[in-house]
């Protein structure tokens, strides 16, 4: 709320003489690098000619104090890349299946699934060791999110051993696992299965998730657009429900099998795509977090010391 001339408190000339403080911490200029450490707020950046406020508003995190602070910061930057880059390559790597799977199908390649079947568990379960950075990021996770996240990095074990299943001991032993022949109720059943269990472990996650993304003041204050993880869990959903359609032109039967068929292999490669993008979303945004983590805003108090308070 803007206030007018009427209410301002008798501390105003204490805040003018605050503004006129120099700045008592390191502070790159957004214009050049150059350090404006010592500068008075009011003043331009010998440099670039940038005004010093720029970037104080631009870098400075007001809420950065109030932050609990990382037991292991390195650890936990470490696993959130492994995590999101190695779920990312999963995704890719089952696509990339379903590519050969459609080469093969059209005689323009020969190429067994066997040669890349096992890169989907093998990304997962990177993905898992990574997953274990979120279990307790800070020291005041709660016990609730704690457990949650637990349960989401627990998960993962279903999680590779099903994609085990599906891709190296079902879809190795046939040239044309999806393409090649009619929908597979057992296929499809892994499938959702599967699907059913990446969702479960974004919404496990995501608590702990969102305390660490409040660590980045360019995701909290929307500078940049956002790929939360629901959104990776509605496009799971997406070919989850692809899948369904195939499920249920198996129990109709009939005429009306091929064109469900049809209809929920579209839905399924939508949704695949959707996932992808969504995950390189997830991806970008958890690098971001993992330079926080790393490197954090200044705070109030780091630029302005007792002045701050």
């Amino acid at each position: 709320m803007v206030e007018d001339g009427s209410n301002i408190s008798p501390d105003a000339p204490q805040t003018e003489a605050h503004l006129d403080s120099a700045l008592t911490g390191a502070l790159p200029c957004i214009g050049c690098g150059y350090d404006l450490q010592g500068l008075s707020v009011r003043s331009q950046c010998p440099e670039c000619g940038l005004a010093v406020r720029a970037t104080i508003l631009y870098c400075v995190d007001p809420h950065a104090d109030a932050f609990q602070p990382l037991s292991r910061p390195g650890l936990t930057a470490a696993g959130l890349r492994l995590w999101s880059i190695s779920a990312l390559l999963a995704a890719i790597s089952v696509l990339l299946l379903r590519l050969t799977d459609l080469l093969n199908r059209f005689q323009m390649l020969d190429l067994s699934h066997a040669m890349v079947s096992f890169l989907p568990p093998a990304f997962a379960a990177l993905s898992a060791v990574g997953a274990l950075a979120l279990i307790r990021p800070v020291n005041a996770a709660t016990r609730v999110q704690s457990a949650l996240a637990s349960l989401g990095a627990l998960a993962y074990i279903p999680l590779v051993l099903l994609l085990m299943e599906l891709h190296v001991d079902f879809d190795a032993l046939r040239s044309q696992p999806y393409f090649g022949a009619d929908p597979q109720p057992d296929r499809i059943a892994l499938r959702m299965a599967i699907g059913a269990i990446v969702i479960l472990i974004l919404l496990c996650l995501r608590p702990n998730a969102r305390q660490l993304v409040a660590r980045s003041l360019v995701l909290r204050t929307g500078r940049v657009d956002r790929q939360t993880m629901i959104a990776s869990a509605a496009a799971v959903a997406i070919t989850m429900f692809g899948d369904l359609v195939r499920l249920c032109s198996i129990w109709i039967g009939g005429a009306d099998t091929l064109h469900l068929d049809l209809v929920g292999s579209a839905i399924v490669l939508i949704g695949s795509l959707f996932v992808i993008l969504a995950l390189l979303g997830a991806m970008l945004d958890t690098l971001r977090v993992a330079q926080a983590v790393l490197a954090p805003s200044p705070g109030l108090r780091t630029v302005f010391g007792d002045a701050s308070d």
